[in-house]
């Protein structure tokens, strides 16, 4: 499809860039962005950066779609994922400032669900949660990751698009008010994609518009974002990006973003990097659109970038969680940053706020060894050498064992597991078991009686080692180092 027809979603233009940084300084990035390529990992990438109140660099690099030969542009759309967060949380600080929302009170306040009048006084049938620890929670508690809410998703967001208008309200009375907590609300730390899709609730209650009505109005339109909207599946008719996944051979395989309606706030949001730029924008510039609209207060701006939690970065080692938002430390110099990918598609956002620089990067491929190329176009903004991009070593092959299971085993492992990354249905083939796990048909081979090795085509699932034995009076299954998943 044509760049031509993409569809904007209303509100103004976004404001041409201001000014443009020097011609080495482009140079320098667009070769700092072929090293980072030249791996083919990754079939297509933008890059927005943004100094001070201008947009100095935009531009999309490699192809949208392989299939059509289409480019990368910088108003190119893509699910951005979990980055879908910082965008709640701002909402989430906008109601703070008109006094619509309070952080640190408990989510019954507001949700409809739990009791609270709705905005849009529509009337909602009350649940009650299975774990009365649940009213507890503050909206503070979902922005920090500290609910107790578990992690992951619910359903099958693989092979079924929820895009009901129910669909936020369904996953909150049907899986959430369903489930126990992992842990007291503020006592532990479980990085959430529910405790987001709550605090969207939140936003949708309070505010009385839906999630999607309410970032367009509220956030996209002043902003300028003219490409950017809750409303992922119009996604085709936006010229959305084709996603892709490597396979074992190297070589991209199509494959779609994977969420329903219910998780859009925690992961779902379409954008650009060139929108984004603008939203990191107002960030820096204390919540102040380039028109000089103040869409957030300063006070409440510096709250949401403020470090809150220690925490376990989605990209690897520790962190500090402020509002939606990662802290990190970039050789002395403060560092802001977001990752978010839907299996297929994703992004990384960077902020450096003293220096008042944001980088945005949108790609079709989901491959966080690109953080390097934004550390080293942050280097080199700051004035520092930057160093060699080095491509993530592939994983070793794990062997197969020839261990063969007893069929009662079989038997016993299969069922349905809710993983973080939605239902995995385990099935019996022959001696061994077959899974529907990330939307692919993948065998679990055993290593033993509690060990199996994941057999796939996409590199990042073959190999891997997931562990499922008896937990309590259930089976829970542990894909490495990630969540454990529990046998429905």
């Amino acid at each position: 499809m044509a760049l031509g027809g993409v569809i904007a979603c209303g509100g103004k233009e976004a404001p041409p860039p201001a000014a443009s940084a020097p011609a080495p300084t482009i140079a320098v990035i667009d070769s700092l962005v072929a090293e980072s390529m030249r791996d083919g990992k990754v079939p297509g990438m933008s890059v927005t950066i943004v100094r001070n109140d201008s947009v100095i660099h935009s531009k999309g690099y490699g192809l949208a779609n392989l299939e059509q030969q289409r480019p990368m542009t910088d108003s190119t759309p893509v699910v951005i994922g979990s980055t879908s967060k910082t965008i709640t949380a701002f909402a989430i600080m906008q109601l703070v400032d008109s006094g619509k929302v309070a952080l640190d009170s408990t989510v019954p306040h507001y949700l409809a669900l739990l009791g609270a009048p709705t905005a849009a006084g529509t009337q909602v049938a009350k649940a009650t949660p299975v774990d009365p620890r649940f009213t507890a929670i503050t909206v503070r508690h979902l922005l920090t990751n500290v609910s107790g809410i578990p992690a992951g998703f619910a359903g099958e967001p693989f092979d079924v698009l929820d895009t009901a208008t129910t669909a936020l309200e369904a996953l909150a009375r049907d899986d959430m008010l369903t489930r126990p907590l992992d842990f007291a609300p503020g006592k532990g730390y479980t990085y959430s994609n529910r405790g987001f899709s709550l605090a969207s609730l939140v936003v949708q209650d309070a505010s009385g518009l839906s999630y999607e009505d309410y970032i367009n109005s509220r956030i996209f339109a002043p902003l300028g974002m003219r490409h950017s909207t809750g409303r992922f599946w119009e996604g085709p008719s936006r010229g959305m990006v084709q996603g892709y996944r490597e396979s074992v051979d190297g070589k991209p395989v199509v494959s779609a973003p994977a969420l329903g309606r219910g998780h859009t706030g925690s992961g779902m949001i379409l954008s650009t990097s060139r929108d984004i730029g603008q939203f990191l924008r107002a960030i820096l510039n204390g919540g102040r659109a380039a028109d000089g609209t103040q869409l957030l207060s300063a006070a409440s701006t510096a709250e949401l970038l403020r470090a809150q939690q220690p925490a376990e970065s989605e990209l690897g080692g520790p962190t500090t969680y402020a509002l939606g938002w990662e802290v990190h430390d970039l050789n002395g110099v403060p560092m802001i940053m977001k990752g978010g990918s839907v299996i297929s598609m994703g992004s990384l956002f960077v902020m450096l706020p003293q220096q008042k620089i944001g980088i945005a990067m949108l790609i079709n491929d989901v491959d966080y060894g690109k953080l390097q190329l934004l550390q080293n176009v942050v280097k080199h903004l700051l004035g520092a050498p930057t160093t060699p991009y080095g491509a993530a070593p592939a994983a070793a092959p794990v062997a197969a064992t020839g261990y063969r299971a007893t069929p009662e085993r079989l038997r016993d492992v299969a069922g349905e597991y809710m993983t973080r990354a939605g239902l995995m249905r385990v099935t019996l083939r022959g001696d061994t078991v077959a899974a529907r796990y990330e939307g692919r048909d993948v065998i679990l081979e055993p290593a033993s009686d509690s060990s199996f090795i994941m057999r796939s085509v996409i590199r990042d699932q073959e190999g891997h080692l997931v562990t499922i034995k008896r937990c309590g009076t259930t089976m829970c299954a542990w894909m490495e180092g990630d969540s454990s998943a529990v046998k429905r």
